[in-house]
């Protein structure tokens, strides 16, 4: 074995120990990220799956616990069919020791296959390995823990350039032509990663690799003057998207179809007959059908401009946890939090700043990438925002209300041209795809800053760069000094707004931030002098950039125990349906919230942010966090929370929700600002018979039981009836019964399932249909 080779192999176990380590309170301890989506979402999503997977149901399609129930496989949140899930069948461990594996192996993944795209790209070893920490220890790719399916998404990246690069790779002076059987496998490589990302549970970025590839091939071959790349990499990434629709069209085929029930299909589906439903269902749609919704969010989670200084200054937007530092929440455009930092390493940001200056800079079309990438996150922050702010600065009102849209002549605005683009709400999501343009950048070019005699006889700008970033450092300590011992603190953590998960801003937490902020680069670059002066110092540039990767990581990892789902809410039956208004309750209602501890602060969480957590606890939730919901399902719960004021006394309110099936409430005493559950009377049971037209409920019971998939039914008619599901209608359903002749049909998809059924004793049986 060569001695590259065991550098190599040495460097990724320190990394792989680094990564334990972040991971340790997880997979020795049993404890899970408290971050918001990680806690509420994933971790009890992971919970139910498992359940299921112990009945021996390993693809679930429907859970019948979330909104009007939900179809598993159109929600391509739950990856049920991602390979890699086997990892939660690894024996003797708990599901929360899985759930972290899963994540940290999933990042030592993106370090694997960022190493292979520079190793693609004719990186050094040296090169390979600080691409491969700076990517995957990049806030960006590694603050995803908390959102598990874009960190599976973003492992992936790597080995989707590294087979792109295969197809675009030529030498200036050379022509490549590729054989049919390298097509072949650049065709394959693509069309695994692309297909491995989409299985993961994120088509988005599936369709920007696409846009990516187009991209890349453009800018090399505007670097290199060479235009016949496009027609063969237009083929080879015809076929590869072919084969990847072919792969996975077991996950995108039903996605697509629940898809083209919810609101992101712009078309509002017809209201049914109402000679045809129950009163129950009519008045729920009648309620809604002048309610009309505000349309997708596409550019909510959009990075903002002054963002770009937290590539230098890693905290220096406030960490977020465990405390509220987020003092950037002061600024009125401040939008919501994608990741609290660009962040990819200060060795990596150095080099790719002094390749700027640098005529002799390899692979420049990664910083047209990198660019391009940028400039799709800011999203709304275009240069429309910008006039507007500057006419609404100058008192100039008027002005700025006659501009357009903000997303105007924006790089994200652009791109919702695409067919099917417009679908997707993130354009934040891009900055993982600055940080692998970042990262291959600065593996590209690491030997050119890695030697005294160039450093001495041509670097002037480095040199510049780094006393610039210095003194910029010692700045910010200065302003973290005076927030810490000053009333300054104290005075702006009342202009920060109040986070509805972390509460009031803490002046302690936002100083902690700053000194961080203004200290970590500059210790960094007192190391960075002392490597600098032995003979070759780049293969130290990786181990260093580790060393400064996982200190910082430590601040971007919260854990805290794993809720006891089953007795998570205290004194409400197993047969409950719920209803919290998330859109009013925050944890700042509560007395002891700014106060309390993490753990507290996420328990109090649970109470209104239910998600998957309700449904890992064998109670139904109407209060839904699905990605995509029906638009007749959103439409009602954005209606009953406009009419929730989280009071006692809401009648109108509570007739709604006992039609829908709902028992219990969350409801805030405003004297003791605590939240409890209230009872709901006459709550309807979720399968009922009623007379044939609909008007009036039987009091013929039904049994029912879910096995699986399937809904069971048993029941004796006294005369022609109506069957009503309080299961979503969404078409995808079969009706079995030996006791009749044909099976009826459903009714057009609507709020619930209604079926006519002669009189007399019937077991039903309704069961998915396959790939819906």
């Amino acid at each position: 074995m060569s001695n590259s080779r065991r550098t190599t192999l040495l460097f990724y176990g320190v990394f792989a120990g680094a990564v334990l380590f972040l991971f340790s309170p997880g997979i020795f301890f049993s404890q899970i990220p408290a971050f918001r989506d990680a806690y509420h979402f994933y971790y009890p999503q992971a919970v139910w799956l498992d359940a299921c997977a112990q009945q021996g149901n390993w693809f679930p399609q429907w859970n019948p616990l979330d909104g009007l129930g939900s179809s598993v496989p159109g929600q391509v949140s739950t990856a049920i069919y991602y390979p890699l899930r086997i990892v939660y069948a690894l024996p003797l461990l708990s599901i929360e020791q899985r759930l972290n594996i899963f994540l940290a192996f999933h990042v030592l993944l993106a370090a694997l296959g960022m190493h292979v795209a520079a190793h693609r790209l004719g990186a050094s070893e040296a090169g390979c390995r600080l691409a491969a920490v700076a990517f995957a220890l990049s806030c960006p790719v590694f603050f995803q823990h908390n959102n598990l399916i874009y960190l599976c998404s973003a492992s992936w990246i790597g080995f989707f350039l590294a087979s792109w690069l295969r197809v675009c790779t030529r030498k200036v002076d050379q022509k490549v032509t590729l054989g049919v059987r390298d097509r072949i496998a650049s065709a394959l490589g693509v069309a695994g990663s692309l297909s491995m990302i989409l299985l993961s549970g994120d088509p988005h970025t599936a369709f920007n690799a696409c846009i990516v590839a187009v991209l890349a091939s453009l800018l090399r071959c505007w670097q290199y003057q060479s235009w016949d790349l496009a027609p063969r990499s237009a083929g080879i990434l015809a076929a590869a998207i072919t084969v990847t629709l072919a792969v996975t069209c077991v996950q995108w085929l039903p996605a697509w179809r629940w898809s083209t029930l919810s609101n992101r299909a712009n078309v509002a589906p017809a209201l049914p007959d109402p000679t045809r439903i129950s009163s129950d269902q009519r008045i729920a749609l009648e309620a809604t059908r002048t309610f009309e919704l505000s349309g997708q969010l596409i550019y909510d989670f959009s990075q903002p401009p002054w963002h770009l200084a937290s590539c230098v200054w890693p905290t220096f937007a406030g960490h977020y946890t465990p405390g509220h530092s987020r003092w950037v929440d002061a600024l009125a455009a401040e939008g919501r939090m994608w990741v609290p930092a660009l962040y990819f390493g200060l060795v990596p940001c150095l080099i790719v700043l002094g390749s700027l200056f640098r005529k002799e800079a390899k692979e420049r079309w990664l910083l047209g990438l990198a660019l391009f990438a940028l400039l799709a996150s800011l999203g709304n922050y275009s240069i429309v925002w910008l006039l507007r702010e500057a006419l609404s600065g100058l008192g100039l009102a008027s002005a700025a209300d006659t501009l357009p849209q903000d997303e105007s002549f924006s790089v994200y605005g652009l791109l919702t041209f695409l067919p099917g683009y417009d679908g997707f709400r993130f354009p934040a999501k891009w900055t993982v795809w600055f940080s692998a343009a970042v990262a291959l950048s600065a593996a590209s070019n690491l030997e050119l800053h890695a030697h005294r005699v160039e450093r001495h006889s041509t670097l002037k700008s480095w040199f510049g760069l780094r006393g610039t970033f210095a003194l910029s450092s010692w700045l910010l300590v200065a302003l973290g000094m005076a927030v810490w011992l000053t009333p300054l603190g104290e005075n702006f953590a009342q202009r920060v707004r109040v986070d509805a998960w972390l509460g009031s801003a803490d002046p302690s937490a936002i100083a902690n931030a700053l000194l961080l902020a203004g200290l970590l680069p500059l210790f960094t670059l007192r190391i960075l002098g002392q490597l600098e002066v032995m003979n070759k110092p780049a293969p130290w540039f990786a181990a260093l950039t580790m060393l400064e990767m996982s200190c910082v990581a430590c601040f971007w990892t919260s854990f805290v125990p794993a809720p006891s789902l089953n007795r998570f809410l205290v004194g409400t039956a197993q047969e409950s349906h719920l209803w919290s208004n998330t859109l009013q309750a925050n944890v700042a209602d509560q007395t002891d919230a700014s106060h309390s501890n993490l753990w507290r602060r996420a328990q109090l969480q649970n109470q209104y942010m239910l998600g998957k957590l309700a449904s890992a606890t064998g109670r139904a939730n109407l209060a839904s966090q699905q990605s995509v919901e029906p638009l007749w399902s959103e439409k009602l719960r954005i209606w009953l929370a406009s009419h929730d004021r989280l009071e006692a006394e809401q009648p109108i309110l509570d007739t709604m929700l006992s039609r829908l099936g709902v028992s219990q409430r969350l409801v805030l005493n405003r004297d003791t600002r605590r939240f409890t559950w209230q009872e709901i009377e006459n709550t309807a049971p979720l399968c009922q018979l009623w007379k044939a037209d609909g008007t009036e409920a039987l009091e013929t019971p039904v049994d029912w039981q879910w096995q699986g998939d399937e809904l069971q039914l048993h029941f004796e008619a006294t005369e022609a009836s109506r069957l009503v599901i309080r299961q979503f209608s969404d078409g995808g359903w079969t009706v079995r019964c030996s006791h009749w002749n044909q099976s009826p049909v459903i009714e057009s998809p609507a709020l619930f399932i209604e079926i006519l059924v002669p009189a007399g004793e019937a077991d039903v049986i309704l069961q998915r249909k396959w790939l819906w």
